[in-house]
């Protein structure tokens, strides 16, 4: 058995209007909302244990999508970041359970190829990231080095570094795109370092790879689950227009 979380507290702001008065994750693309794509993915990889951490407009998604096994809400969203929501799942999540956690950002859509290449790793800690990011983020962007972020891999397969500012784009091996596997140990293992990352006074604005920095920083093997393209993330208006000319290729 696996479940899955999506962190969808965010408040969407350069999606304005569209987030005026509804979340982020219930931006429409191609006629669904952002978090019904997640869903429908997960269910046919037949994860239907399925948490949502909301924040602003929350109670949209309480509504609407009250078969989800859980909702919590993230009461701070206004000041705090993703570890932040994360940890208000971690507050409330079943520790025993044995099975894989699938954790996902609330402004992504990926295909079944991408999740289940995702399922298929072993490991305790694995991501999933695009190798062939370069195209999409130069449709995305003028300067796709405002938005990219590092990505390397060592020689022996583990992921090295995540997340930093970068200056050249060949610097980098894929690009993470905020969708993740954690093993029952992995889910102990994360709440240990979140314990160690409340003594920063930055605590409540760190991102999640800031946490997954500290695993690396910390000897934990973090493995990559490498594909091809196979996402989209709505973060801007542009974003979401770009992903209407590309969900057909994608999906």
């Amino acid at each position: 058995m696996k479940r899955a979380i999506i962190l969808a507290a965010g408040e969407g702001s350069r999606l304005k209007p569209l987030t005026k008065h509804r979340p982020k994750a219930m931006v429409k693309l191609a006629g669904q909302d952002l978090i019904k794509h997640q869903i429908n993915i997960l269910l046919k990889c037949n994860i239907s244990q399925i948490s949502v951490v909301v924040g602003c407009h929350g109670e949209i998604i309480r509504e609407q999508y009250n078969k989800i096994t859980s909702i919590i809400e993230n009461k701070d969203w206004s000041s705090t970041n993703m570890v932040y929501s994360f940890d208000c799942w971690l507050k409330k999540a079943d520790f025993n359970f044995l099975g894989d956690t699938i954790v996902s950002y609330g402004d992504i859509v990926y295909n079944q190829e991408v999740l289940t290449s995702l399922l298929k790793k072993p490991d305790d800690f694995v991501i999933s990231a695009d190798t062939e990011f370069n195209d999409y983020w130069s449709k995305r962007s003028e300067n796709p080095l405002d938005d990219l972020e590092s990505f390397k891999i060592g020689k022996d397969g583990r992921v090295i570094d995540i997340g930093q500012k970068i200056q050249e784009t060949e610097s980098i091996d894929a690009q993470y795109i905020g969708l993740m596997k954690f093993s029952k140990k992995g889910i102990s293992t994360i709440s240990h370092a979140i314990s160690r990352l409340k003594k920063r006074a930055d605590y409540k604005k760190l991102y999640f790879t800031d946490l997954l920095s500290d695993l690396i920083v910390n000897d934990i093997p973090i493995m990559p689950s490498l594909h091809h393209r196979g996402w989209l993330e709505i973060d801007t208006l542009e974003d979401l227009q770009l992903a209407e000319e590309l969900f057909e290729a994608i999906f």
